[in-house]
């Protein structure tokens, strides 16, 4: 069901407010395996969802510098999940990958955004010993469709994006962290209005209580 904000907000004078929005239906169904062997641990999903008045933000059709929440229709939504782990006392190895393919059963001009086809992420976890460790982790997205200002749909493009850090856990309270994020400093964005940052250097400090 769409919140008051759904309908109603402005969102900083950027939306127009839609009180006549119809409440989003979903019916999801999945089938999935999993198997343990030692180290290793994989686990295979399929679903299918189907949404009926799929909710989206949309170019506002009469001023283009707005957007508003629009019912676009009926879609389904057919994927695959798969995911691998390995883990050691050392060594932690993972990675899941996700396809999905979006069906518009009402308007097949208009796209699901922000649904990428093809979702791919990767780590691995070294201990180097004396409570240090050392981390990367890799993102790859492909396939997913943003709406421009002229109301067309076009392919965010594709990107691979590369993060490292060593940790340093002192106790079990305390963790401290230093690292890269966007490595190769790669331009990317999920929506074409907001580019992501380039490479950063971090450093974290954390308790638990």
């Amino acid at each position: 069901m769409p919140s008051m904000k759904d309908r109603y907000s402005r969102k900083f004078n950027s939306y127009v407010p839609n009180p006549d929005l119809e409440n989003e239906l979903a019916t999801h169904y999945e089938l999935s395996y999993q198997k343990n062997m030692g180290a290793f641990s994989g686990k295979l999903n399929g679903f299918f969802t189907r949404v009926d008045d799929a909710i989206q933000s949309v170019v506002y059709p009469l001023n283009t510098a707005y957007y508003q929440n629009q019912n676009v229709g009926s879609f389904n939504h057919y994927g695959l999940e798969a995911e691998v782990n390995y883990k050691t006392d050392t060594l932690e190895l993972g990675g899941n990958y996700t396809y999905i393919s979006v069906e518009n059963r009402t308007d097949e001009a208009i796209k699901r955004i922000d649904v990428p086809k093809h979702q791919f992420f990767t780590y691995a976890e070294f201990d180097i010993g004396s409570n240090i460790s050392l981390y990367g982790d890799m993102k790859f997205r492909k396939g997913a469709y943003e709406q421009k200002l002229d109301g067309t749909y076009v392919i965010n493009p594709t990107f691979t994006i590369f993060d490292i850090k060593a940790i340093y856990r002192p106790t079990d309270a305390i963790t401290t962290e230093i690292g890269v994020k966007n490595l190769t400093d790669k331009l990317y964005r999920y929506d074409m209005a907001f580019p992501m940052a380039g490479r950063e250097f971090f450093f974290n400090v954390g308790y638990k209580f």
